[in-house]
């Protein structure tokens, strides 16, 4: 018996274009990798800048107010400082209970009041230009859900190596069983079989739609079967 030569080369066209279509599926697990990779490296690189931007700004806020303030804050934290000399003052010459007398209770109310107001303009100032770190938490938070946003194309990833896999094993098995009797089996029967049988199950492995259009556009027949069949 001799082997049918249109048999063969149907054969052997049609394991070019399967290969074909595990190679480009492979690429493109090789691309979301790398995409998975680089956004990770993005995130912690925006992290680590954002962190060392907060830093430089708390440290620069804390120089103006402290070592080297402006005019308005250097006059809020003296106008404290005052006040908080003249309560120790009368604490150390015991006249709290001689200013008890209600114009000296007036004076102290109207002191307490400006007293409150500079500590208010004084926390006011300062949270101002601390409002920069109260958003870091936000900025992280925002940061790390996208780099699991990233990660989470792990799932993609194993889910489409493990296709790759499946379609492998099938192509195995389907080529053992003509090669174990070629000229007997390599017949444009059994190869058609072969073919349509092979192209089904792995069409139906895909859960991803760029998986099927991969497959749609190496065998753009099947897509038209498909609408025919709907």
């Amino acid at each position: 018996m001799t082997t049918d030569k249109n048999a063969t080369r149907t054969l052997v066209s049609f394991i070019r274009a399967y290969t074909d279509v595990l190679e480009q599926n492979l690429q493109a697990i090789h691309v979301t990798m790398r995409e998975a990779v680089e956004g990770v490296m993005q995130g912690i690189n925006e992290i680590s800048s954002k962190t060392a931007e907060k830093k430089q700004a708390a440290n620069q806020v804390l120089v103006n107010t402290y070592t080297n303030p402006d005019d308005e804050t250097r006059a809020s934290m003296d106008s404290v400082q005052d006040e908080v000399n003249r309560v120790l003052e009368l604490a150390a010459s015991g006249t709290f209970e001689a200013a008890a007398t209600p114009v000296a209770q007036g004076q102290a109310a109207a002191a307490d009041d400006e007293l409150r107001n500079t500590l208010r303009r004084s926390a006011g100032f300062f949270s101002k230009h601390m409002e920069a770190l109260e958003t870091l938490d936000g900025d992280l938070s925002n940061l790390l859900l996208q780099m699991m946003g990233a990660l989470s194309r792990d799932d993609v990833i194993a889910q489409r190596i493990q296709h790759v896999q499946m379609s492998l094993n099938a192509l195995q098995t389907s080529l053992t069983y003509i090669l174990t009797d070629f000229e007997g089996r390599c017949r444009p029967g059994e190869v058609d079989r072969f073919i349509v049988e092979l192209k089904s199950f792995t069409l139906r492995s895909y859960t991803m739609e760029d998986e099927k259009q991969l497959f749609y556009k190496v065998f753009p027949e099947e897509r038209k079967a498909k609408k025919v069949a709907s």
